[in-house]
């Protein structure tokens, strides 16, 4: 590997670890959603969570399923699969919901801001 690319692949892991821990990155100005705060431990995401607790955050924050499939990132019928208990989110979801119910008036924010 030549000196110019590996110091581009350490750039790019050093990048990851800054958004991760909440730091600002040249040209990441499109991410919408940054941690605040201390970064939340894959180990105490609630790998436990119900279909009920999935509907029970979604109507706290007034959302349809729509809504809060697009703002999750996933179609439709995931959000519906996981309300109905058929499905369960991976943990890269379980880990965006933990952020969702640790600070959901920064996830109104972020709809409003976007409509």
């Amino acid at each position: 590997m030549k000196d110019e690319d590996f110091n581009l692949l350490k750039q790019g892991f050093k990048d990851i670890s800054d958004i991760v821990h909440g730091k600002d990155v040249q040209g990441t100005e499109e991410v919408m959603i940054k941690p605040r705060g201390k970064s939340i431990p894959i180990d105490s995401i609630d790998k436990g969570m119900t279909a009920a607790n999935i509907t029970n955050l979604r109507l706290s924050l007034n959302m349809s399923q729509e809504m809060f499939a697009e703002v999750i990132g996933v179609s439709t019928s995931t959000v519906r699969a996981w309300e109905q208990g058929k499905r369960h989110p991976n943990t890269s979801i379980f880990r965006l919901i933990t952020l969702i119910q640790n600070d959901p008036k920064r996830i109104k924010e972020l709809v409003n801001l976007k409509s």
